[in-house]
């Protein structure tokens, strides 16, 4: 009976410690999905983030190792995107198997690509897709999967990690593009499996990754795949996806925002005009204006050749003969009148010959070309020493996807610019 009695106070003592212990254990709280909680898991910083045109020549991108030199590759006939971002474990957990998921898409009003982003695989495809920061390396981030130890991702440690993706070939244009966008989100695992699973971080569905970021989007508008204008260093430039085309010294210079250290997502954009707008260049008394611009499909022009296009320039070069008259009369108040006209007649065949109008050129978004017909255009312009206006009629042959940009014309040994780019040709003729 006594040990009975003494076995009834043992049992009720332990039973009060455990209700004890209990009431001191923390509950614990379950993230919902879409919770604070839970979008903070991972933080995103993006480092470069390109559109890649398929007229771009280096498809420049930053170098995820921190090297100087730029990931850089071949000229492909296809847009596509490149990424690099470096993102933080916000969570509590040893994390392993960082992925960047997302996709690229971009849509038409006929027809639309979405590609799924491809991660960057470090050690010719194997390994690891993601890159670990060590300040004292020469490299500062490095593929650290082979080390023992440091291959973990830490709480509080910033990984990097890197896509490309070529996705869509010119076809897209033909299907009146719309809307060009990049959603991705970066997920791990834990590395450890948690012992209770109600108190994970931050779902508790085991096929659920431990830790994710939330979804980061970009987007842009159909025309910064063809061609917008912007700004660098207070000079004008033409974008077309990454391909910048500028006039510098007096000639056109091409480069891609990669190797400019110019993000996509950073560059200020607008809009080429809705019209064709006049455009003229002038020294003393000759002009050369630009007074429309017409382009045609093949269909319209069967000598256009099936897929080509064809770009009408009407040009106006005129003399300013009262104003000729003017300033060389001026030079000769104290010659005969004879001496007067011949001085005129020879200062006007000089300005004649100021434009070699064999040598006008159509730069595009892909390459700058002569006319069709240099020949036939150099005899008109010669027509100028007898006329003070003449109608140029330029035909340039284009293929069925670059964009004209500007025509390029020299005056004595000067070359100018002059933008002909506007809304009526950034549409595409899918026939």
């Amino acid at each position: 009976m006594y040990k009975v009695f003494l076995l009834s106070i043992f049992l009720s003592a332990c039973s009060g410690d455990e209700n004890e212990l209990q009431k001191n254990v923390p509950e614990a709280t379950i993230p919902t999905p879409n919770s604070p909680t839970e979008a903070t898991a991972i933080d995103v910083v993006v480092q470069d983030l390109q559109l890649f045109h398929p007229f771009s020549r280096s498809r420049a991108l930053m170098n995820a190792t921190g090297g100087p030199k730029l990931d850089t590759t071949r000229s492909r006939d296809s847009f596509g995107i490149g990424l690099v971002i470096d993102a933080t474990n916000l969570s509590p957990h040893l994390l392993a198997k960082p992925d960047l998921v997302g996709w690229f898409e971009l849509a038409g009003a006929h027809g639309t690509t979405r590609c799924e982003l491809t991660p960057k695989r470090y050690g010719r495809g194997r390994g690891s897709n993601h890159l670990s920061l060590d300040p004292r390396s020469k490299g500062r981030w490095l593929d650290e999967t082979k080390q023992r130890y440091e291959r973990a991702w830490r709480p509080g440690e910033t990984i990097r990690l890197a896509a490309r993706k070529d996705c869509g070939s010119f076809y897209l244009l033909d299907t009146a593009l719309e809307k060009i966008q990049l959603n991705y989100t970066v997920t791990a695992e834990a590395l450890l499996h948690p012992k209770r699973r109600e108190a994970t971080f931050p779902l508790p569905d085991p096929d659920a990754p431990l830790a994710r970021s939330t979804e980061q989007s970009f987007e842009l508008s159909a025309d910064a795949a063809i061609l917008q204008r912007s700004h660098f260093n207070n000079q004008p430039a033409y974008v077309a996806g990454d391909v910048v085309i500028q006039w510098l010294n007096h000639k056109v210079v091409r480069r891609d925002l990669g190797t400019m250290g110019i993000r996509a997502d950073q560059l200020e954009r607008t809009a080429v005009p809705n019209v064709f707008l006049p455009v003229s260049q002038s020294i003393h008394e000759l002009m050369f204006s630009i007074k429309s611009v017409q382009l045609h499909h093949w269909t319209d022009l069967e000598a256009t050749g099936k897929g080509r296009r064809e770009l009408a320039v009407e040009a106006v070069l005129s003399m300013d003969e009262p104003a000729l008259t003017a300033r060389i009369g001026a030079t000769f108040s104290q010659s005969t009148d004879a001496a007067k006209a011949k001085g005129i007649a020879a200062e006007r065949t000089r300005l004649t010959k100021l434009i070699p109008c064999q040598n006008i050129l159509l730069v595009t978004t892909a390459r700058a070309l002569v006319s069709t017909t240099p020949r036939a255009t150099m005899t008109r312009c010669a027509q100028l020493s007898e006329s003070n206006e003449l109608i140029l009629n330029l035909n340039f042959n284009i293929s069925r996807y670059e964009v004209p940009v500007a025509i390029q014309i020299v005056i004595g040994s000067t070359p100018y610019f002059l933008p002909i780019d506007h809304q009526g040709l950034l549409r595409f003729d899918p026939r």
